[in-house]
């Protein structure tokens, strides 16, 4: 699977790293993010059980937050892979109280992994995910966001709040179609995935993704200096045009008159007396 040629698509030439890129580069900046940005050619539940397969195995230890199915399924994907998880229960309808967070972190053994679902689309929840990452981040612990719901919808800055799995799909608030899906992944993340056997050959293994999203970060950073020396262009063309405009004397009249409020008797440049 190192062949950045493969694709999980039989049949389906890989898509062009710098189309990617340019994709990646845009969702980077809807999630406030520079870290990789992972596309997956599935619904969201997909990349979500995608970055529970690529954490979960023996001897890892999570704190997984359930407020509806989907956090449910996380931990039962984690376990799948040997990890020890500990769940937390909300009252139904309700988001976690970060007192209840606090506590099983105080009081549980040491923590790998914090997973949680920011905001729940059936119930209209919204977990207080800013409190929860700082109680996580303290500690040094590895978060996973479910951001599906959320994303585009309420406030989310995933580098500024430190989470270093988020999972966004762009079928609900961001108006997209469904069918495919992205993660933002830290290289926290990326060295606690591949520290130790990570999963490969399968659509569900980010390291696999993670080969493409290495020939795409080359192909983003070389995208961003081109677009950033156009623009630089654009704005020195503009820049000279406008002191050639400036420099002709009919335009200099005009800034006179206007600028500094010359009775309009004054003559312009070039008229007839």
């Amino acid at each position: 699977m190192s062949d950045l040629g493969w694709n999980p698509l039989h049949g389906v030439h890989s898509y062009p790293a710098e189309r990617y890129a340019v994709i990646a580069d845009r969702i980077g900046g809807i999630l406030r993010s520079r870290n990789d940005i992972v596309l997956v050619q599935a619904e969201a539940v997909v990349a979500l059980e995608a970055a529970a397969v690529s954490l979960g195995r023996a001897g890892l230890s999570a704190l997984n937050i359930i407020t509806g199915p989907y956090g449910g399924w996380f931990g039962q994907w984690l376990r799948r892979g040997g990890a020890a998880v500990a769940d937390i229960v909300a009252e139904p309808g309700l988001p976690i109280e970060i007192e209840t967070v606090a506590k099983a972190l105080q009081t549980g053994p040491k923590i790998d992994v914090l997973a949680l679902v920011h905001a729940e689309s059936a119930s209209g929840l919204l977990n207080p995910l800013p409190e929860i990452l700082a109680l996580a981040r303290a500690r040094g612990i590895v978060t996973v966001v479910d951001a599906v719901a959320s994303v585009g919808g309420h406030p989310l800055d995933v580098d500024g709040l430190g989470i270093d799995i988020a999972v966004i799909g762009p079928q609900k608030a961001l108006c997209g179609p469904a069918g495919v899906s992205a993660l933002s992944v830290s290289g926290r993340a990326w060295d606690l995935m591949l520290s130790d056997g990570a999963p490969r050959d399968s659509i569900l293994s980010l390291a696999d993704l993670k080969t493409w999203s290495m020939a795409a970060g080359v192909a983003c950073r070389e995208h961003r200096r081109r677009w950033n020396s156009s623009r630089w262009r654009r704005r020195s063309t503009a820049s000279r045009l406008k002191a050639w405009r400036m420099s002709s004397p009919a335009m200099r009249w005009r800034h006179r008159r206007h600028g500094r409020g010359l009775p309009h008797s004054e003559p312009r440049p070039g008229c007839r007396q």
